[in-house]
Formats: C-alpha cells, structure tokens, sequence
C-alpha cells in the first residue's frame, strides 16, 4: 500500500490526485449504502452522568437533532468528510474526486432531498462545496448553462422556493469560501436571471 505524503514536494505532485478519487467513491457507497442508518436511536434517560475517564468531571452528552432524516444526516456526515479531504488534499487534485461525488448527489438528488428542507439545505451545502473545486464549466451545467457536447447540462424541475433555497446556499458557501473563483461568482450572480 503506498502512503501519501504530505509536504511541499507533495503539493505540487500529481500523486495527491491518486488519491482524491477513491476517496470520493468511498463517500459515494457511504451516500448510496441504504442500510446505513444515521437516525439517532431514542433510549431511556439514565440518572447517571457520564464523566471523563481522565479528569472525573461531569460530561454532558451531545444532543442529537432526534427530527433530522437519515437522509440529511448522511449528508451531513459526507460534508464533514469532504471538508476533512479538502484540509489532507490540495485543492487542486480535487477536481475529478469533486465531479464523482457531484455526479452522484445529482443523479440521486430527489432520493436524498425528498424527505424535506434539512435535507435540501445539506444536499445544496455540499454540491456548493463540491463545485468550489470542480472546473466552473461544471457549475455552468450544474445551473442549467449549455457548456459544450462533452458536458451534459442539468435540467432541474424545482418550483421557485426550491431553487432560491438552492441558490442561495450556493451564495453562501461561495462567499465562505476563499477558494471559490470569481468565474464561479459570475455564474452565481446569473443565476436568477436565467
């Protein structure tokens, strides 16, 4: 098994590509595994604080949202590992790992933003966050732009509070961003003109 390095001669490398694809279709069979439940199982309340093992203080335990769907939870999860991916690789081999997992989030978009609006907000949070290091041609497709014969572009069928939840997700995680282009920026601001 080889190991990445990370370093100043690894940022520049190609081999940090490697490694940003398989990343990406492990997240995706995390996305599609329906047998992973991420819901938050309701058992009885015990009397009994748990304490740290090192200190012997009191520790509360971290409530959970018991009203989020399996669906944004998983969506959740997948964000916080791709924004873990993002710290380990750099931003420039994410792109094709980036397409994958966006490719995935589309296909399925219904599947994964039926169940309501956390859902969509996590949904629209991570193709924002996906589309940051994707080539803007795909964000043109993404918003429904003809790019070119090789890109298919997207045809969404979402009412208006739909798309301007969507829309504005996208906005806010492109101004948080400091690697989103001002290409991308651009298309954004296009957007409600369409």
């Amino acid at each position: 098994m080889t190991t990445l390095k990370l370093g100043a001669d690894t940022a520049d490398s190609e081999e940090a590509s490697e490694y940003a694809v398989p990343v990406a279709v492990i997240l995706v069979d995390l996305l599609q595994d329906a047998n992973l439940d991420l819901t938050p199982r309701v058992e009885p309340t015990s009397n009994l604080l748990p304490t740290s093992p090192i200190d012997g203080t009191t520790t509360l335990p971290v409530p959970l949202s018991t009203t989020s769907t399996n669906a944004a939870l998983k969506l959740k999860v997948i964000r916080d590992l791709w924004s873990t991916t993002r710290i380990v690789i750099p931003h420039e081999h994410l792109g094709n790992a980036g397409e994958k997992l966006l490719s995935c989030l589309m296909e399925n978009e219904r599947e994964f933003t039926d169940p309501g609006k956390d859902a969509r907000i996590e949904w629209s949070s991570l193709c924002a966050e996906l589309l940051v290091v994707c080539d803007v041609d795909v964000l043109r497709a993404f918003w429904g732009c003809n790019v070119s014969p090789d890109i298919k572009k997207q045809e969404w069928n979402w009412a208006s509070d739909v798309r301007t939840l969507v829309w504005k997700r996208f906005v806010e995680k492109w101004k948080e961003d400091e690697k989103g282009n001002w290409e991308g920026g651009v298309v954004l601001l296009g957007v409600p003109f369409a």
